[in-house]
């Protein structure tokens, strides 16, 4: 109740507090005045301004952008700034929101600010829309969007000379990605998870880091609800991207999701290529590429991968880069929308580190000379590009002006995979001598080097826990259609299936690591890889052998039918409970977050090289965490394939407090299964009790 005795017809809007909602356009002013820090740029015309990496940005995302610049100085660059999108305004356009004032300051930026020419990289931090006069919508327009023709195009803000040619290439003046964020929390999402991926101490460098995933649409569309076939070839695209890639990059670790391998269900839907992709993803992946038909909302007529699949994804400091080949995808400038990528980049913990996607629709025979040209960058060991000069270089040799739709939503300075170091090979039988030709279930020893480029053994790998994953790979396998269409029948190659991946450590630049080999081998067929993908911290090394055939059996009596050996402990920060600490029966009580260290022992070896949910070493917790793979948590110890630890850590939140079974399955490398039932009681923090006395 309340009274109005003005009688000037005022009306009132009620609703409780907590319906009220900030509206980003005020106290803009005081915003601005309350962020400046050393990063920050007021006067944009200064003549004396510079800097290696620039972050245009709106004010509410100031903390965030602060942590980035930060991040990125810690780095390596020499002069990380900050400028807020109103001085822009201000200072190109009278105050008015205008999308080519940013184009302008840039262009600016270009020709008169001190040491342009040693400034790659243009961050947009900030998500913009179409709906500039805000017809349709509320919603902020935090960075503007480049609307030529109907098409979002941000390569619109850096084409400062579209006229101007270098050797009939179209000339980008910097390396330009965008950060889609729309509220404070997504914005230090994103920036959390680039320094993830980058922070030496902090980023996992581990061997995902060398694997790809290559997922590919079948020839099936759905009109009417019916099943047609279509001329389009997705898989000749996979194809020849997997070409370049190993040719630039002949240890790389190839998985795949192609379409044809997967039945489909009475929807017309296949979610075995669903569990698939997301089994992979979760399982640590560098970069996943997709070809064939999209939308902002869905990969595939068979709808295998949709907004609803994102809250599956659990692959927190293992974000790829995924690049969708395929029309509109990438769309983040419909307002109160996202796309798939825009999705996938702001996820928390989880997703995209990146992504390159077109915002309209594209066309197939353009996808594939731009993703060629892409990958021939991206995977360049000579120089080791990051995402956003790849892009660049690749739009630029790509010579299609339809192209330009395509954009990099993500940190365009983002180096997933830079190989510094070379890995020299050899594998040994047990007298000693060199072999090629190998045997099942026969035991070996793969013998290594991490050398700098110049063939010199680098000594001091291995000095900061240097740690080397070593893989055999069966030959690629030929395969045709499983999924009963019958428009085409198309002979095609699946990846060879590991059949051993194992860690070890690095010392003094060398590493070896004996290995017995299973019984799933691919016979007399050339083709079988030898690789290895060394780590020390952020200083990587690669090499493979390729010459390497399965043939025949090793005559050894086989009399092992049991599983392996599996126990369990939890580890603590203190150093002297760590000490104390001993791999217990069958039960842990602790708080969250908790760290657990799995032993498994079998003097058959065990099994860590499958990546579904049930092969090989995986975990689950009943009605609260479902079965997953484990494998690339296992290290062997000191080169044994006998026995090795997994570590797992449940973090604070992912189990409810009260009493818990934990299920852990192992396999040997006979093809024998152990299974272990444990007991987790998660405690409240306030709580204290006695454990194991």
């Amino acid at each position: 109740v309340w009274n109005d005795t003005g009688g000037l017809g005022v009306r009132y809007f009620i609703a409780s507090e907590e319906s009220f909602i900030s509206i980003a356009d005020m106290d803009l002013q005081e915003l601005r005045i309350e962020s400046q820090s050393s990063y920050h740029i007021e006067d944009l015309r200064n003549g004396t301004n510079h800097s290696d990496y620039l972050i245009i940005t709106h004010p509410l995302f100031n903390d965030a952008a602060v942590d980035l610049a930060s991040h990125k100085e810690s780095m390596g660059f020499f002069s990380p700034r900050i400028v807020f999108i109103e001085d822009v305004y201000r200072h190109f356009s009278g105050g008015n929101t205008d999308p080519v004032a940013l184009r302008n300051f840039l262009l600016y930026v270009n020709r008169y600010w001190s040491d342009s020419d040693k400034l790659d990289y243009v961050v947009l931090f900030g998500s913009g829309h179409y709906d500039y006069k805000k017809i349709r919508t509320g919603e902020t327009n935090f960075l503007p969007t480049a609307q030529i023709n109907g098409v979002c195009k941000d390569l619109f803000f850096v084409l400062h000379d579209p006229g101007r040619s270098i050797n009939n290439q179209f000339v980008s003046s910097f390396f330009l990605g965008r950060l889609p964020v729309k509220n404070a929390f997504e914005a230090q999402t994103m920036v959390d998870k680039i320094i993830e991926t980058e922070k030496p101490g902090v980023a996992d460098f581990g061997p995902w880091r060398n694997r790809v995933l290559m997922v590919t649409d079948d020839d099936v569309v759905y009109r009417e609800g019916q099943p047609v076939g279509e001329s389009i070839n997705h898989l000749r695209s996979t194809e020849k991207v997997m070409e370049t890639m190993y040719s630039l990059r002949p240890y790389t670790d190839e998985r795949t999701v192609n379409l044809f391998e997967y039945e489909t269900n009475a929807r017309f839907e296949k979610p075995g290529a669903t569990r698939a992709l997301i089994n992979e993803v979760n399982s640590g992946v560098a970069v996943v590429n997709f070809f064939g038909h999209g939308s902002a909302d869905v990969w595939t007529d068979e709808h295998i991968f949709t907004r609803d699949n994102l809250l599956s994804f659990y692959n927190q400091g293992r974000y790829a880069l995924i690049n969708s080949f395929s029309c509109t995808v990438g769309k983040f400038d419909k307002p109160d929308s996202d796309g798939l990528s825009s999705l996938l980049v702001k996820l928390p913990g989880a997703g995209a580190i990146a992504t390159v996607s077109a915002t309209r629709e594209v066309f197939a025979s353009q996808n594939e000379a731009l993703a060629l040209s892409f990958y021939s960058y991206l995977f360049d060991t000579d120089y080791n590009n990051s995402i956003g000069a790849s892009f660049v270089n690749s739009i630029a040799r790509s010579q299609q002006r339809d192209n330009f739709a395509y954009g990099v939503l993500g940190d365009p300075s983002i180096r997933l995979n830079p190989v510094q170091r070379e890995i020299q090979l050899e594998v040994q039988n047990n007298s000693g001598e060199n072999v090629d030709s190998l045997k099942a279930l026969q035991q070996v020893t793969v013998k290594g080097t991490v050398t700098f480029p110049n063939g010199t053994v680098d000594e001091s790998f291995g000095d900061d826990n240097g740690l080397v994953q070593i893989g055999i790979f069966n030959p690629h396998e030929k395969s045709r259609r499983k999924d009963g269409y019958t428009f085409s029948d198309p002979e095609y190659l699946l990846p060879g299936a590991p059949v051993f991946l194992g860690q070890t450590n690095v010392n003094s630049g060398t590493f070896e690591q004996t290995i017995l080999l299973p019984q799933n081998l691919t016979f007399d067929t050339d083709g079988v890889m030898l690789s290895a993908y060394a780590w020390q911290d952020s200083l990587i090394g690669a090499g493979s052998m390729n010459h390497l055939i399965f043939s025949g059996t090793d005559q050894r009596e086989i009399t092992d039918t049991t599983g392996p050996q599996i126990s369990i402990r939890p580890v603590y920060e203190s150093g002297s409970m760590d000490r104390a600490g001993m791999f217990v029966a069958n039960r842990i009580t602790s708080t969250l977050p908790l760290r657990c260290e799995v032993l498994v022992r079998d003097e058959s070896g065990i099994d860590v090289a499958g990546i579904g949910p049930d092969e090989g070493l995986t975990m689950e917790v009943k009605e609260s965490l479902s079965r997953r793979n484990i494998n690339h948590q296992f290290q062997f110890d000191d080169g044994d394939f006998r026995r090795g630890v997994a570590a797992i850590n449940f973090e604070q939140g992912m189990l409810r407090t009260g009493t818990h079974e934990l299920v852990i399955t192992a396999r040997d490398l006979l093809g024998n299964i152990s299974r272990e039932s444990f007991t987790l009681e998660i405690i409240d923090e306030q709580q204290l009790r006695l454990d194991n006395v």
